[in-house]
């Protein structure tokens, strides 16, 4: 059962890497969500196949040591999608401790460094879990072949504490580091815009359980002896990983699929898809720059940016300025690797119609032909970014309606 559904998982995953392959995503969610799958699906297969051949050959004859192997990949699968995971939750602590955010809202340039920053953070922090959990392995294993001279060769692990520490106790360190950041959630006030308090929630009481399940597993002799031969105790832990794999690398990237812009965009009549709400809210400035906040905070605060940046545009009535800025908005906001990406289909057709307007205006000395720059292309642009914020917006009103 743990192998099929492990099977099932890693198909899923697969199916989930294509799509975000194959339609075009946002950049950050994309990169994020491959690194996630990815390493998932390797570690998880990695255990889940462990566990089958323990079945297949037999407890008793299966070798000591790839038992214990097969807990080291657990655990390293439960770190890297740890501090994956908390890589959201660091730019939700750095944007919420800010104190001039809306100051740094105001500024592409400081929310460019800030993520170079934050990502850098994630290595660091990832390269240092790493380092520890090699020297704790390395060190229990030296232990363990310090009191048992053929362990690496021997057969049949018994139930000791070894096998205990090596699959429990860096589960119980990642609940506490959990445990920890929703104190700091709490303390700093921190505002989650990301239902991340939700995912550490969840999580810590999945591993809790499947930590006190293997430990009773492990301890209880009828278990031992009766049931282990049929359900092995590292099945527990096999499911707890499938679904938080699932819960927190699976469905967020499905998610973050919006199949209606496509449709979206080759209606007749965008006006009355988008609410009155958004345009009364980007036209107020003290709420527009809540909005910029709350979007910061949500990592996704491009849209407001380049619908700034085409009002900007628009109010521009020299043709050379004009041309600068219709540039600008490409290089930042839809050139391939740009700073800061917006998810809008048919990307390549919009920069292309750019592109060729500017050549136009450029060649034209007539200025009432530079009006068809906006006109034939940066309406579709602005609306397409007024489409992406209505997410933005919506869970904005949630927030704002909560504090009444």
């Amino acid at each position: 059962m743990a192998g099929l559904i492990g099977c099932l998982y890693v198909l899923l995953s697969i199916v989930v890497i294509i799509m975000l392959l194959i339609k075009r995503n946002h950049d950050q969610i994309k990169k994020r969500g491959l690194l996630l799958m990815v390493s998932s699906i390797f570690f998880t297969g990695s255990t889940v196949l462990i566990t089958l051949l323990r079945i297949a050959i037999g407890r008793d004859i299966f070798p000591c040591f790839l038992y214990m192997f097969a807990n080291i990949v657990f655990n390293l699968t439960i770190v890297g999608i740890l501090v994956l995971r908390s890589y959201r939750f660091l730019g939700m602590l750095m944007f919420s401790r800010l104190k001039s955010t809306r100051t740094f809202a105001s500024s592409s340039k400081a929310i460019l460094y800030m993520n170079r920053l934050r990502k850098y953070l994630a290595l660091i922090a990832l390269v240092v879990m790493l380092f520890a959990h090699i020297s704790y392995w390395l060190v229990l294993l030296g232990v363990a072949a310090a009191f048992n001279d053929n362990y690496f060769t021997a057969y049949g692990c018994k139930v000791n504490l070894m096998v205990v520490l090596c699959g429990v106790a860096p589960v119980c360190f990642y609940c506490a580091a959990e445990i920890l950041f929703l104190i700091m959630v709490v303390v700093f006030k921190m505002k989650d815009t990301l239902g991340i308090v939700v995912q550490l929630v969840v999580t810590i009481f999945i591993y809790v359980v499947i930590s006190v399940a293997f430990i009773i597993a492990q301890v209880v002799k009828e278990y031992n002896e009766k049931v282990e031969p049929h359900f092995p105790a590292l099945w527990f832990l096999s499911f707890g990983l499938i679904f938080d794999n699932i819960c927190n690398t699976v469905v967020p990237c499905i998610n973050t699929f919006d199949f209606s812009n496509l449709r979206r965009a080759f209606l007749p009549s965008h006006e009355p898809l988008l609410s009155d709400d958004i345009y009364a809210a980007l036209e107020d400035e003290k709420i527009r720059s809540n909005l910029k906040d709350f979007a910061t905070r949500s990592l996704s605060v491009e849209d407001i940016l380049c619908w700034e940046d085409i009002q900007e545009y628009k109010a521009i009535e020299q043709k050379e300025d004009k041309i600068l800025k219709a540039d600008e908005i490409v290089r930042t906001y839809l050139a391939a690797n740009c700073p800061m990406e917006v998810n809008v289909p048919m990307a390549q057709k919009i920069i292309k119609n750019i592109n060729e307007h500017i050549e136009q205006a450029t060649s034209n000395t007539d200025p009432s032909q530079d009006e068809h720059l906006y006109d034939l292309v940066f309406q579709k642009l602005e609306f397409l970014v007024l489409t992406n914020m209505a997410d933005v917006f919506s869970r904005f009103l949630v927030e704002v309606n909560s504090k009444k």
